[in-house]
């Protein structure tokens, strides 16, 4: 039974198309999978991924299977096979791991050797895809029922994956769009701004200096400061369906999320 609950937009769906394309020739091995079933996956969930097709492994499946102890460095056939349906269950906003931060830590134990340009240019495709359409999206809407993860913590969940997040910065900052200034309200107040600066306070970010530098600079510099600024101050609030109702913790209104960010960046 496939689990699919969140549409996305037929770009997305043809990068992730392409994806699978790429890899239709993989095979599942025949042997145990990259888990622990003594404790971590349940024996009949590995057999099924074995059984079913591709496309009908869920996201309990790919729960308990990126949930389980795990290699250092994983199994390239069992990675390049399951790539196209991870990144796709991760399209639809289904919840693969127990934290987002950690949906494509496997892809990012690959070998080095794992997969040629070509095959890694249709996977960043997918992701690019992937960030282009949350960024869509105001961050107070749920895909059944469930919240979506913040924007960083997909930046953060791409970065631990191997995947570039420069482009997705950028595109970030070119999306002069209230969705793109209100993720960035939600994003950048939370996990940097109210800490004062420095770092993005995320305990799987901590040790990824590569993602704080980047981060950082993007966050810090003066052309993006004050590009949020102004958008900020062009928004209207009141005109933006689902704003007054949004539940972005238990400190400020809406409103004053906006207001706090703004006096963050425009100081």
């Amino acid at each position: 039974m496939q689990e699919n609950t969140m549409n996305i937009p037929a770009e997305l769906e043809a990068a992730i198309e392409a994806c699978y394309r790429t890899f239709n020739k993989c095979t599942l091995p025949s042997t145990l999978l990259d888990v622990c079933t003594h404790c971590c996956m349940d024996e009949k969930l590995e057999a099924e991924m074995h059984r079913l097709p591709l496309r009908q492994i869920g996201r309990r499946h790919m729960y308990a299977y990126n949930d389980s102890a795990k290699s250092e460095v994983q199994p390239t056939p069992e990675l390049r096979y399951l790539i196209p349906r991870l990144l796709e269950l991760v399209a639809r906003g289904e919840p693969v791991h127990h934290s987002t931060e950690l949906y494509l830590d496997r892809l990012g134990r690959r070998k080095a050797d794992a997969f040629s340009l070509q095959e890694w240019a249709s996977i960043e495709r997918a992701c690019q895809g992937i960030f282009t359409h949350r960024l869509t999206l105001y961050p107070w809407q749920r895909a059944e029922g469930r919240s979506l993860p913040s924007l960083f913590d997909l930046l953060l969940m791409f970065a631990m994956g191997g995947v570039d997040i420069a482009p997705m910065l950028a595109r970030w900052h070119g999306a002069d769009t209230p969705q793109g200034t209100l993720n960035y309200v939600a994003s950048s107040y939370w996990d940097y701004w109210c800490h004062g600066g420095g770092a993005v306070r995320n305990a799987f970010g901590e040790d990824r200096g590569d993602f704080q530098t980047l981060m950082c600079a993007w966050l810090e510099s003066a052309e993006t400061k004050a590009t949020f600024a102004q958008r900020i101050l062009a928004l209207d609030l009141d005109a933006l369906p689902g704003f007054n109702s949004w539940n972005c913790g238990c400190r400020f209104t809406p409103r004053q999320l906006v207001e706090n960010t703004f006096d963050a960046v425009a100081s």
